[in-house]
């Protein structure tokens, strides 16, 4: 599976997701989710997903609108 496909697919089953889109030329991750969702659990998301894809994953920037 591909980094990017992966990445989505285990965000997009987390609880509180309601979108998550990732543009292929900028190689950015957008998501929409609950008020609940933060940056906390998006970091131990990656942590999981890193585990399962033998890869780091890291957040090198979050921002909310």
């Amino acid at each position: 599976m591909g980094c990017p496909d992966a990445i989505v697919q285990h965000l997009a089953g987390l609880q509180g997701v309601k979108n998550i889109d990732f543009d292929i030329k900028s190689r950015m991750f957008s998501m929409e989710a609950e008020d609940d969702f933060g940056k906390e659990i998006l970091k131990r998301a990656l942590i999981d997903v890193s585990l399962q894809e033998k890869r780091e994953f890291t957040l090198s920037r979050y921002e909310e609108i």
